[in-house]
């Protein structure tokens, strides 16, 4: 079997066509203790539910696909803040996209859980796509 090869303006170029292909649409955080896999699926996921909460919209990217230092494509949006006003509590452990469709397009678990537990707590991140998966086991 021959070796793959994308090169770096081929990756590039394949972020471009992810974009187009997937009207990226809408960006939730997950509630749940869930650690990631080639597996998930949205009916793994216990969507946030603090007062305030809303489900936010991601448009057009804010940084076109370029390359980073390990000579992966990456795309980035604004970032979006989650802002509590009430109760219930929740410990968010990551976030999720989907596109218009409903389709799980990527979910990424943070570092460590946040605990959104008083009013005024807000959770800021800035979405981030990569051409591959960053799962430490693949």
């Amino acid at each position: 079997m021959s070796n793959l090869i994308v090169p770096d303006t081929g990756k590039i170029a394949m972020a471009k066509v992810i974009i187009q292909a997937h009207q990226i649409a809408k960006i939730d955080l997950f509630q749940n203790n869930y650690t990631p896999d080639h597996a998930a699926s949205l009916g793994l996921l216990t969507v946030a539910n603090f007062a305030g909460y809303a489900q936010q919209t991601l448009t057009t990217p804010v940084v076109s696909p370029v390359l980073d230092g390990t000579n992966r494509a990456f795309i980035t949006w604004d970032p979006v803040t989650f802002t509590r006003s009430g109760g219930p509590n929740n410990t968010i452990y990551g976030y999720y996209v989907t596109d218009d469709a409903g389709n799980l397009l990527w979910v990424e678990r943070f570092d460590s859980p946040v605990p959104v537990n008083a009013d005024g707590v807000f959770l800021t991140l800035t979405p981030k796509l990569t051409d591959m998966s960053q799962f430490l086991n693949p």
